[in-house]
Order: C-alpha cells, then structure tokens, then sequence
C-alpha cells in the first residue's frame, strides 16, 4: 500500500518568542543616536524585516548581503553524503524528464547505456529534450543551485545531479550537448577538493572549457536538440555500469532501481536500458532492451484486488493492492513483495518491503 501525501505547507518565517522578563539593548555611536529619535520598541525586536518595516522604523528598501560559499567541495561532499546511495540515477533521468517535458516533445526517449572510454564502460544517461548550449551548460554546472528547473519546496530542487551524480564521480562527468544541431562537450569533476568544469590548456597558455562535438557523435534519435551525461567513475579503470553492492538484480540493476523509485511515469516518454543476453539457439550474445514503467504498471496488472482510501483528516490517499500469488515467485525489477512506501509527485519514498505477498 502507498500513502500519497497532500499539499505541503511552507512556515512563512521563523518568529522569536520573546522572554517575559524582556532584554535590554544598549550602543554608541551615530547609529545609536539616530535611533533615539525612533519610536521605542517594547518588548523583543521581530526577526523579520518587513515587520520593522510595519513598525515605520526601517526605510522601504532593505538591503540584503546575500551569503556566499567559500569552499563549495566541503558543501558539496557534504551534502553528497547524506543522499541515497543510487540517488544519482534518479537526478539525472528526471532531469532528463523535466527537460522533454519542458520542450514539449510528443515522443520523448531516455537511453541508459554506456559508452566505452580507452576500453572501460562508463554509464550514460541520452535524452532528447531541449538540450543545452555551452554557455547554458556553464551556468548549471558552475552555480550549485543553478537549474533549467523551478525551484521550490515543493519542486525539484535542481541540485541534486551535481550533488549526487559529482561527488560519486570526482573523476568527471561528461555532459554532451546538443542544441539548434550545435554539440558541446564539458566535464565536471573534482581536482583538489574544488569541483567545476575541468578546462584544457594550450599551449600559449589559453584554455578552454568546453570543446565543439562532430556531427556523427550525436545518438542518432537526437534530431536538433538532448543531453548525454557520461559517469567516468572514480578514476579512468573504473567501470560505473557495474551494479553497487548490495543491488538487487545485479545484471539489471538500473531497470530495478528507477521501476522501484517511480510509481508511474509519463506516458509519451520511453526510458530503455539495453542489456547483453546470450542467445543459445544462435550461440551468441545479443541486446535486449528492458523497458523503465514505474511500480504502479506493474502492480495494476499483477493484482486481484486493488482500490483506494481516503484519509481526510489528514489530506492523504491510500492506494492498495493484493498481488497474485504466482507473481509473487522469482525476482522482478518491481517490487512483486509486499512493501508500503510514501508517494508524493509520482515517486515512492520510504520503501519498506517485506518477504511475503
């Protein structure tokens, strides 16, 4: 069953609470002397400035001395480390997503392959959404909350791809770029602790961050415009479409992850994962491609009974199903187990699963 939650309300600011006893204030100076003339304030000062404002004590304009980041690679690890462990492949596919959605292409597709750099796989995530110039690319890559996106509470956060997919890839990664026909290629990556674009330097001491891609490298169901994002890994041997410890279905395990992650998706947007099997009448391997549906496909057609429950006091859903007992035998890339999850803007959190049906 699956508890999909209502609208989520942001607190419009934090108030102090005052002591009764109150608190004095005292200072010099001209600033001091200015504000004697002010009318005085009882009790605690409000936090918030357009309630001084209320109180005809500040000017209409406030000024702001916005905050800065002085080591971006701390924040960055740090908020890396706190992420699920394949939370990556989620950003970057629903990255993708949002861009398809965002052009408004009627037959979006989403490749998750690899692409072999000096004879090692790296994993590689190809949409064929609106796509990127260098100079778009740049600022998304270069200011951490930077995003094509909304962003909001309520919202994809658009941090999330450099975060997660950055700092499990310190040696790079890839983003091929097309668009208006034009390809691009930049790599982030990690150099001494300090992410950003990594930049070739020439000779006469010039450099460049971003190199033009020829035409036949673009994938051939990208028209004008997409993005493919490359995983280098931790360094040049590393493999990254090898499965992490502990996946489940190792030989499948990206198709396993996002089915799980997703309980429906859009339909006009076909995500495939091509994989190698052997084909024992032929005596050779050959690919298949496994098809992303989300959890919510599958459970419809494999349940015997299903329906809902509202629950009003509390602005939630409960959606529920009895699964068939012969699908409950051998592994799937769903979730063919009995398991309860949180579902809020088409994705399952909080996933907890159990052996039986």
């Amino acid at each position: 069953s699956t508890a999909e939650s209502g609208t989520r309300t942001i607190p419009d600011g934090i108030r102090r609470v005052g002591n009764p006893g109150g608190a004095a204030y005292h200072a010099t100076g001209p600033r001091a002397a200015a504000a004697a003339q002010s009318p005085p304030i009882i009790g605690t000062p409000p936090l918030r400035p357009e309630r001084l404002r209320k109180a005809s004590i500040m000017a209409p304009l406030t000024l702001v001395d916005d905050m800065g980041v002085d080591n971006v690679g701390f924040l960055m690890e740090n908020l890396g480390a706190d992420a699920a462990p394949l939370q990556y492949v989620r950003e970057l596919v629903q990255n993708e997503i949002e861009s398809i959605l965002k052009a408004g292409i009627l037959e979006g597709r989403i490749e998750i392959d690899h692409e072999e750099i000096e004879g090692v796989r790296k994993l590689r995530i190809t949409g064929n959404g609106q796509g990127m110039t260098p100079d778009e690319v740049a600022a998304n890559i270069n200011r951490l909350s930077a995003s094509g996106g909304v962003q909001a509470f309520d919202k994809n956060f658009g941090i999330g791809a450099k975060i997660t997919a950055g700092t499990r890839n310190p040696h790079g990664v890839m983003y091929k770029c097309w668009k208006n026909g034009e390809g691009s290629l930049t790599v982030m990556g990690r150099v001494e602790g300090r992410y950003g674009r990594i930049g070739t330097q020439y000779d006469d001491g010039t450099v460049d961050y971003w190199l033009p891609l020829p035409e036949d490298t673009r994938p051939p169901f990208i028209d004008q415009h997409g993005v493919s994002v490359v995983l280098l890994g931790l360094n040049a041997e590393d493999d990254t479409t090898v499965a992490p410890p502990g996946s489940d279905l190792p030989s499948q395990w990206v198709t396993a992850y996002l089915d799980r992650r997703y309980f429906e998706l859009p339909a006009h947007i076909a995500i495939q994962v091509p994989r190698e099997i052997y084909d024992s009448s032929a005596g050779t391997p050959r690919t298949i491609y496994d098809q992303v549906r989300g959890q919510r496909h599958y459970v419809d057609k494999h349940s015997d009974n299903a329906g809902t429950v509202a629950l009003r006091d509390v602005n939630a859903t409960v959606w529920w199903w009895l699964l068939s007992d012969d699908i409950t035998k051998g592994g799937k890339t769903w979730n063919n187990r009995g398991h309860v999850a949180a579902l809020y803007q088409g994705e399952l959190h909080d996933v907890h699963a159990g052996q039986s049906r």
